[in-house]
């Protein structure tokens, strides 16, 4: 299922008439945003000289046009408007697929690295929250090795804004 991917739930080949089957899928888009510096991926090095912006264009035009040719190849995917309504449009396949099918469809894995600004960060969470409770789909937050993070490896939460969001009615 291409890694969990929201765009592949729709093309799973799913056993009929299971009644005890759940489907998953991930969600890490913008990419860019949500794994913004990360040392495994292409954008690790990697860095505006101003805050990308969500929701919004997540990269203006000035920063754009500052970057070198390679990186402008990394991030032209991305040079654009992001928001609450253009995810719910991404999902929109794996929603209606998932309700045909008569199944829940749970959002397995989700996070952003807080690389890209706080703020961009908790509006990111906050709208990907929201899409789940309007969609009345479980949700879990991936918090591999404390990177994403709301709390150190003993547990004790070091971003209790995080987890006010992931645990708000």
């Amino acid at each position: 299922n291409r890694w969990g991917g929201y765009k592949y739930v729709s093309k799973l080949d799913i056993p009929a008439d299971d009644p005890n089957l759940m489907l998953q899928m991930h969600f890490y888009e913008p990419h860019l945003m949500t794994a913004y510096q990360a040392s495994w991926n292409k954008f690790a090095n990697l860095n505006f000289a101003t805050p990308m912006t969500y929701p919004g264009k997540l990269i203006s035009d000035a920063q754009f046009n500052a970057l070198t040719d390679e990186d402008k190849d990394l991030c032209r995917n991305y040079y654009r408007s992001y928001d609450k309504q253009v995810f719910a449009g991404w999902w929109k396949d794996a929603i209606d697929f998932a309700k045909k099918k008569g199944l829940r469809l749970l959002l397995g894995e989700f996070g952003c690295l807080p690389n890209c600004g706080v703020a961009n960060r908790n509006a990111w969470l906050s709208d990907v929250v929201a899409l789940c409770k309007e969609n009345g789909m479980p949700y879990s937050y991936w918090e591999f090795n404390h990177s994403y993070g709301f709390a150190d490896k003993d547990g004790n939460v070091t971003a209790p804004d995080i987890l006010s969001i992931l645990t708000a009615d």
